[in-house]
């Protein structure tokens, strides 16, 4: 009896640390290292922008934006290649520090692993590292 159940426990605990979170690598906290924003015509260079404290976090089907302005949260999609935004708060300047211009942009999904992040939207890319 005792035999079974150390069996049954074993197993429970076997299967409970498989879990992944719902959103894959997408979850946790990130921080934005490096944002380009690209000119306008071929003949501009583009801006290089190295900000200090701005920040994007995933759980479940919330996000938040963090920067020393302060935090905005909405909700967000991860579909493939593709990140859909729908900010529940906000304004366009404050996310204009993500390089987005509208309160529901859409990103690309460059590149996503346990450590890195790139998006690009249709005038920036952002580069982000896991916090």
């Amino acid at each position: 009896m005792k035999q079974i159940l150390f069996l049954t426990l074993l197993l429970l605990l076997s299967v409970s640390c498989k879990k992944r979170p719902k959103n894959g690598d997408l979850d946790g906290f990130w921080q934005l290292q490096q944002l380009v924003e690209f000119a306008p015509s071929a003949t501009e260079a583009n801006d290089t922008l190295y900000p200090k404290k701005q920040y994007l976090s995933f759980q479940l089907d919330l996000m938040s934006l963090q920067s020393p302005q302060g935090t905005r949260l909405g909700r967000f999609d991860h579909a493939g290649d593709s990140l859909f935004i729908n900010m529940l708060e906000g304004d366009l300047p404050f996310m204009k520090q993500y390089g987005a211009s509208t309160l529901s942009p859409r990103y690309k999904v460059v590149r996503l692993n346990s450590d890195r992040m790139v998006l690009r939207s249709g005038e920036s890319e952002l580069s982000f590292r896991k916090w």
